[in-house]
């Protein structure tokens, strides 16, 4: 299950990054994504995806500014789920 939200939270600090919504120490986004990814994974089920993903980035070491507040990652997400769709 871990795999999942290591591939979802790499779509998402993805497009943070690219849109400068977050800033992470150079060279720790692939670290960032795989422990945030496993952090995701251990919360579970029963807890809010998007309110994981926040607390998680902002615990997260590596992470220096989160500047997307939780309702700009669901929307960040809604975007994210429909280009994916496009795709396939």
């Amino acid at each position: 299950m871990s795999a999942f939200f290591e591939r979802f939270a790499l779509q998402v600090v993805g497009s943070l990054v690219h849109t400068g919504e977050i800033e992470i120490e150079a060279g720790q986004e692939a670290r960032v994504c795989r422990e945030v990814g496993a952090a995701m994974a251990e919360l579970g089920s029963g807890h809010s995806a998007i309110s994981s993903l926040s607390k998680s980035l902002l615990a997260h070491d590596a992470v220096i500014e989160l500047y997307a507040d939780d309702e700009r990652l669901k929307e960040l997400v809604g975007e994210l789920g429909v280009a994916w769709l496009r795709q396939t």
